[in-house]
């Protein structure tokens, strides 16, 4: 086994099912969708399981960089079930954040795959919410409907791509960069303490503050449009666009994220960790926005995304950015 699939040195950080329902109710309280969208999105039954060394055949290995104790990771399987459609999304995501050290190198690496089947009437019926009052009559109509939205999925290709018997690859995504912490000026000179480098003490690494700068950047972002587009028609189907259910899958928990809740959440991710995890949606979001405003011929939409230029990226502003053109567009489709 080479350093880079040395999984046995990563320090795994345990999710749940728990977890993942309590950022799905967050993100649809930040975005509110429309009735119809809201409505979809919290009929959906999500499930996670932890991954383990006997998952290795079955999930990603997601090594881009040689792991070691130093180096953190959440893997795991994601079941999304829907009532026509059920999407498994095998989930892996590798970070390394300086320790000691304020000049070493930041590291994270995300892979996110997809696998899609048509669900079966009896266990959606299992765990949706029963309607009171269906007479036979609502319940044959229902059915009409049922088989009418199955013939049209399986006539679709972009849904035919994503149920294969193997996953097919929707996201892979590297970023690294090298972080400079300036020293502490001399006591005397101090006049804001918010602009020095601190080192946390409950978890010892490098704390980024507004005098640190980023160098040596390098970003390399995979997202297969006909996997998203499949996802989007397949799952997501009252939404807009698929960068909007891109946005749903990248806010759940196996990306380092603020938690919503101390109650239920108990991770301490440092700054750093949320910093990577941040520009891996950032330039995931850019990627999908960029294909859908050339699928759509929407020139103006494209000329004015700056997504990535140097003084955003490196100071944090990119990601509100991105966000706010998506919702700016959504309100515009609507």
């Amino acid at each position: 086994m080479s350093n880079l699939d040395n999984s046995s040195a990563l320090q795994r950080v345990p999710l749940s099912t728990t977890i993942f329902h309590q950022y799905h109710e967050q993100f649809l309280q930040e975005q509110k969708p429309d009735p119809l969208v809201l409505k979809q999105l919290q009929s959906l039954h999500i499930e996670w399981k932890d991954g383990d060394d006997n998952d290795v055949n079955d999930l990603p290995k997601g090594a881009k960089f040689q792991i070691d104790k130093h180096t953190n990771g959440t893997r795991g399987i994601l079941t999304m079930m829907g009532e026509y459609t059920t999407v498994t999304l095998k989930a892996c995501c590798n970070w390394k954040v300086p320790v000691d050290n304020a000049s070493s190198m930041c590291k994270m690496h995300f892979e996110l795959y997809a696998q899609a089947s048509f669900t079966p009437k009896s266990l959606w019926k299992r765990h949706a919410q029963p309607q009171e009052n269906m007479g036979k009559k609502e319940e044959r109509l229902n059915d009409k409907i049922r088989s009418g939205v199955m013939s049209r999925m399986k006539e679709d290709p972009y849904v035919r791509r994503i149920m294969k018997e193997e996953t097919v690859l929707l996201c892979d995504t590297s970023i690294q960069f090298k972080l400079h912490v300036p020293p502490p000026p001399p006591a005397h000179t101090v006049e804001n303490k918010e602009d020095i480098g601190t080192v946390h003490p409950t978890c010892t690494g490098v704390s980024p503050s507004s005098s640190s700068c980023i160098d040596e950047l390098e970003e390399r972002v995979y997202v297969s449009e006909d996997a998203l587009e499949g996802l989007h028609r397949g799952l997501f189907s009252h939404m807009e666009s698929s960068i909007f259910a891109m946005e749903l899958l990248l806010a759940m928990p196996y990306l380092p994220q603020r938690s919503p809740s101390k109650n239920l959440d108990e991770r301490n991710y440092k700054k750093l960790e949320v910093m990577l995890s941040e520009r891996v949606v950032l330039r995931v979001l850019e990627d999908v926005m960029i294909n859908e405003c050339e699928k759509e011929g929407e020139d103006d939409l494209l000329s004015d995304l700056h997504i990535s230029t140097k003084d955003k990226s490196h100071k944090g502003e990119g990601l509100s950015e991105v966000q706010s053109s998506v919702g700016k567009r959504h309100k515009a489709e609507s």
